[in-house]
């Protein structure tokens, strides 16, 4: 119950930040942000997942004080990588599991194994120049400044997830294990 009111409010804050109005240094006057064309997030892995990236998407725009002009370029781009992202982590989760039945048969066929791991492989290194050229396309539009927060952000929201899932597996834990 408590993590479900402490979730709710988290999600309602994101929210309000989201609703924050930026002012325009040329024109001295007050313009809501752009609200990018955002593709429906997948269900599948419920609301929470939905949230937070709301929640993400809410922060990013605080931190990084974008113009519209720079909103409308990055999350162009932000939801762009998170597709290739995303389809990569479905084929690598396909593949390390298929890595991981093959492993566990007592009759695999050594050449088969070794196939499937330079695939993974390949996979992982295609999956890494995916990011580093899509991060490249993210910063395009961005002073140097904001580049650094982008940076600090992301590192910053990844420990705050993770501090986030340890509190949560800590509370649900049975006493007594540790």
């Amino acid at each position: 119950m408590k993590l479900k009111t402490v979730m709710f409010l988290m999600l309602l804050a994101g929210f309000a930040a989201a609703q924050q109005e930026v002012v325009t240094p040329e024109a001295g006057k007050k313009t809501p942000y752009p609200r990018p064309s955002r593709p429906e997030i997948s269900r599948e892995n419920g609301e929470f997942r939905a949230n937070i990236e709301d929640l993400k998407i809410a922060r990013l725009k605080r931190v990084l004080e974008l113009t519209p002009e720079q909103a409308g370029k990055f999350f162009t781009a932000y939801y762009e990588l998170e597709d290739v992202l995303k389809s990569y982590a479905s084929k690598r989760n396909k593949l390390s599991d298929e890595l991981n039945k093959l492993s566990a048969a007592k009759d695999a066929d050594e050449n088969g194994m070794r196939r499937k791991l330079e695939e993974f492989e390949s996979l992982e290194t295609e999956l890494h120049q995916k990011n580093i050229e899509y991060r490249k396309k993210l910063q395009e539009g961005l002073t140097v400044k904001q580049r650094i927060k982008l940076i600090a952000f992301e590192r910053q929201f990844n420990k705050y997830l993770t501090d986030m899932a340890k509190g949560v597996r800590d509370r649900n834990r049975p006493e007594g294990k540790q």
